[in-house]
Parts: C-alpha cells; sequence; structure tokens
C-alpha cells in the first residue's frame, strides 16, 4: 500500500518488465491459471475489461451450483438442518473476510455491492455533519463516492438549512494525485475525508502511508478537526492489492466481490466501532430486529443491524471460494504480476503515434488512453470486433474526464488470466486500426 519495494516509482524499461513478467509468469505459473478459467477455452475474445468485473475460476462457479444443490435455505429459518447450514455460512464467512483484510468479524457488513455500502455510510452522516463543514474528496473518485455527497449536501441544505461544501483535491503535472494539494485543502472544517485506493480511469494506487502522515501531522499541529471521518473506496483496489485495514484505519471502507474473481450481488462493508455509533441503518427489516410492537420496535446493536432483509448467502458462499483461489496464488504475487503487466501496457502503447495515456508509473490494472483518429467508443467496437473487449466512455468518472478535458476514454484493465502476449497482440492491432483510420482520412 506504501509504493514501497517493487513499486518504486522507476521507469522500468521493456526489457526489466519482461524480466520481471517472465518471472512472475513460473511463480505464479500463469499457464495453469489461465487453464482455470473456462472464459479462456473457447478462445474467441481476449478479456481487458477486469475494472468492470472480473471473470470467474471455474472453483468459484462450481461453487454456486454446490451451494444451490446441497445447502440452499433461509438463514432466518433457523429450525432446519439447511436454514442452520446457511446461517453458518453467513456467519463464518465474516470470519474469513476479516482475515483477509485484517480487520475483525464484528465490523463487517454486507450489502448488495460496494455503491449500497457508500451509501450507507455517506447517506448516514445526515446527523453528524453540521454547519460550515467541509467534505474533502478527490477528483478520481467514481460517482459512487462523488454523488452520494451531492446528494446529501442538497438534502441538508434543503432540510435544515445547513451549508456543507464539498472541497476537491485534484493532479499535478503528471496526472497524479496531488499529495500537496490534498494536505492544503485540510483544516478545522474538514469532517469527512472520501478517498479511492485506486483509480478505476489512470490505474494509480493511492498513498495511503503519505495520507495517513498528512493527517498525523496535521493532528499534532491542531490544524484538523480530530473528529473527523475517513470513508474508502477499495473497489477498484481489491482484486490487484493487499487491503489491511489496520494500515489504511477508515472508518469506512468498501469493496465489491464481483471485481476479485467471485459473484455477482455482493458488497463488503468494513465500519470502525465509532461509526456503528453514528451511522442509522439504510434498510429495516428482517434479521436486524430485536422486537416489534404495533407501535414500536427494537434494533439489535451490532453491525447486523445494518443487514435488514435475507442476504446473498449464495455469494458470500461463492466470495470464500474467491478469497481461497486469490490465496493459493498469493496476493502479493498478484500485485506484482498485474503492477508490471499494466507498466508493459503503457510502454507497449507509447509506441504508438496518435496515442493519449493518462496512466503513468504509478498506475496499476488499468490504463485509460485515447486518440484524436478515432472516437473511443467507434475504437471500442472496432476492437470488439476484432477479439478485445474493453471499455469506453467516461467510466462513471465524468468529473475526472471534464478535468483531464477529454469526453471519453478507452480503457484497457488487467487480472491475473492477462499475459504479456495479449498485449503485444493487442497494441498491434490497435496500431493498425489507427493507421487504416489515418490513411482514409487523408
Amino acid at each position: 500500500m506504501n509504493l514501497s519495494e517493487y513499486k518504486d516509482i522507476k521507469k522500468y524499461s521493456k526489457e526489466e518488465l519482461l524480466t520481471k513478467i517472465n518471472e512472475l509468469e513460473k511463480i505464479i505459473n500463469i499457464e495453469k491459471i489461465r487453464n482455470e478459467f473456462p472464459f479462456l477455452k473457447h478462445g474467441l475474445k481476449t478479456y481487458f475489461d477486469t475494472a468492470a468485473t472480473s471473470q470467474k475460476p471455474e472453483k468459484v462457479i462450481n461453487s454456486l451450483a454446490a451451494y444451490y444443490k446441497e445447502y440452499c435455505g433461509n438463514p432466518h429459518s433457523r429450525m432446519h438442518y439447511f436454514a442452520n447450514i446457511s446461517s453458518q455460512i453467513e456467519t463464518s464467512s465474516k470470519e474469513r473476510i476479516a482475515e483477509y483484510i485484517n480487520g475483525e468479524k464484528e465490523n463487517i457488513i454486507y450489502t448488495k455491492s460496494a455503491t449500497e455500502a457508500l451509501n450507507l455510510g455517506i447517506s448516514g452522516l445526515y446527523n453528524v455533519l453540521k454547519d460550515n463543514d467541509e467534505i474533502l474528496i478527490s477528483i478520481l473518485e467514481h460517482h459512487s463516492n462523488i454523488v452520494p455527497y451531492q446528494e446529501l449536501i442538497k438534502r441538508l441544505k434543503k432540510e435544515k438549512n445547513i451549508n456543507v461544501k464539498l472541497v476537491y483535491t485534484y493532479l499535478d503535472e503528471n496526472n497524479s494525485f496531488d499529495y500537496s494539494d490534498f494536505k492544503s485543502k485540510i483544516n478545522k472544517n474538514t469532517k469527512v475525508i472520501g478517498l479511492t485506493l485506486s483509480s478505476n480511469v489512470t490505474g494509480e494506487t493511492i498513498d495511503i502511508s503519505k495520507i495517513n502522515n498528512i493527517l498525523k501531522e496535521k493532528e499534532e499541529n491542531n490544524n484538523i478537526n480530530t473528529d473527523y471521518i475517513k470513508i474508502i473506496d477499495a473497489t477498484h483496489a481489491i482484486n490487484h492489492i493487499k487491503i489491511d485495514v489496520k494500515e489504511i484505519k477508515p472508518s469506512l471502507l468498501a469493496f465489491s466481490t464481483h471485481k476479485i474473481y467471485s459473484p455477482y450481488g455482493l458488497g463488503i462493508c468494513y465500519i470502525n466501532d465509532k461509526i456503528k455509533t453514528i451511522i442509522p441503518p439504510l434498510n429495516y427489516g428482517g434479521n436486524m430486529i430485536k422486537f416489534v410492537l404495533e407501535q414500536e420496535n427494537n434494533i439489535l446493536d451490532s453491525s447486523i443491524k445494518y443487514e435488514g432483509g435475507t442476504q446473498n448467502i449464495e455469494a458470500i458462499y461463492g466470495f470464500g471460494y474467491g478469497l481461497d483461489y486469490i490465496e493459493s496464488i498469493g496476493i502479493s504475487n498478484i500485485e506484482k504480476y498485474i503492477y508490471y503487466l499494466t507498466q508493459y501496457a503503457i510502454k507497449k502503447l507509447k509506441t504508438i503515434d496518435d496515442i493519449h495515456i493518462f496512466s503513468n508509473e504509478k498506475s496499476s490494472a488499468s490504463v485509460s488512453f485515447y486518440t484524436d483518429v478515432i472516437h473511443s467508443h467507434d475504437l471500442a467496437t472496432i476492437l470488439d470486433i476484432r477479439g478485445y473487449c474493453l471499455r469506453a466512455g467516461h467510466h462513471c468518472a465524468m468529473p475526472l474526464h471534464k478535468y483531464l478535458n477529454v469526453s471519453s476514454t478507452c480503457r484497457i484493465s488487467f487480472g491475473i488470466y492477462n499475459t504479456k502476449e495479449e498485449i503485444d497482440k493487442f497494441v498491434d492491432t490497435l496500431n493498425n486500426i489507427i493507421i487504416k483510420y489515418k490513411e482514409k482520412s487523408k
């Protein structure tokens, strides 16, 4: 997380990157990994859209069928075998997740997505924010970590006549997170800090150790409201970075399991003990109730109070297999492999004329670019016909694209199943497309 060790932020040569990738391919056994993903067996497409969703290994896919065949039951029923098994899956999985992120199971909440987890935390600040408070976020944020703040501010103004300011920290001359700008915008009015750990557009990994050192210095100099809340979006970091909540020290941290080789329909929300005392539930009903009378109710005083309704037990079950799969390879190996693969892709893309790249030596997993020759949407469609799956548009980050003065970009993003050979072929194909379009336009 502190961009140390292999991420020494130097500009590797293509030869150095190839050497590192080749070494890691042997360590992780890339051929074996690729055989474990059924989508690769048809051989029709090269998948460069893992930032949108990861493909799933066969073990995870099979686990969903196994759940429905052998264990399917509602954990709220409690009085029979299948209900008890599902209840055990629901509770024991929290221990597994807590272990993976170095947290406590009592602080884990199931949601339907990272978006819901962020909305839970942000909307819950309604009774926390006061007049003239400030919310500091970065221009790198996904809409899910922008729009809930905007809506909360509008609601506070309309219903309480409270003025809360949304403040942005911007990028430096290299289009990287500007830590000096971040530091300069923290003051005693700063009540909430909302940051992504990894940009889903540029792929930049935020140095959370540097962020925490800045906050510590501000606290020591009495230049910040010590009661501030830190909300972290780990959605685009979870599949290639080791998440340690003891190091990150979030008030709330959110991610989606479908980004990490696991099923759809499940978000994980980690909240600290302080947040549990101030944020109300988003949904009411189901298992979070202690008792209900005709005119009153009593809600459980634990993280379960945030889990009204029946949870997505099959996804919870499948996520356990997803974590097993990650750990069988080693998150450290994955982190290195994806980082070097990303840097190799940037090197290769830079060999093409008329390509503008918004990723750099701090980027991992995602590379965004555009060309003046072809609109991004058209280019992505042509590349799909050629056998490449990637995303084009603003990637749910319109403020960032406006800041970069571009309406849309193409984004390639990598998973553990991608290879340097796929990148080589992709860049050759992309280059040929651009050359042909340039010739036609003459």
